[in-house]
């Protein structure tokens, strides 16, 4: 997993993904691992992992030439999950914008409880929300409004283990 620097506040929670992908690691006993990448890299940079993470709790600073390198990540193959941190309303409403700035013909819906991405491994039943744009194959952007990196931060693998189980089943998806 490639976890995004950018302009704003891209790390919040610094151990995030570090945490995660152990879990991860350990679970299925296969190594997983993160780095971080700058947004001024070239996007043939970023193909190290198939998700590319932006999290932050303010609305996040992308120039046009920043979201024509995400739209180019993700037509080449990748996906981008985003976390909304601290309850950051700022942060969920300037996502949205940068998604509707990338892909102005796909809209971002709640995924529906039945969707393969809350059952390819663990069953979730649709918990926690997520919403996506989709261009009718798959999933270009995923979007939780709940703050996963949190629960990552601090290892509550027991407590919230649907933080950790939901990433898996992205990852697997």
């Amino acid at each position: 997993i490639n976890k995004l620097q950018h302009a704003s506040d891209w790390n919040n929670r610094p151990r995030d993904l570090a945490s995660l992908t152990r879990w991860v690691s350990k679970t299925y006993e296969k190594p997983v691992s993160w780095q971080i990448v700058d947004v001024r890299t070239p996007v043939t940079e970023w193909h190290d992992a198939p998700i590319l993470y932006i999290a932050g709790s303010k609305a996040p600073k992308f120039t046009p030439e920043d979201i024509a390198k995400l739209r180019a990540y993700v037509q080449q193959g990748g996906t981008i999950f985003s976390a909304s941190e601290c309850a950051g309303r700022t942060f969920q409403a300037g996502i949205r914008q940068v998604y509707a700035r990338m892909f102005p013909e796909y809209k971002i819906e709640q995924l529906p409880k039945e969707h393969p991405v809350y059952s390819t491994h663990y069953p979730l039943r649709g918990t926690p929300v997520l919403h996506a744009v989709s261009n009718g194959v798959r999933p270009l952007v995923i979007h939780c409004d709940t703050d996963l990196p949190a629960s990552w931060q601090l290892r509550n693998v027991v407590t919230q283990a649907s933080a950790f189980k939901i990433m898996a089943n992205i990852y697997m998806y």
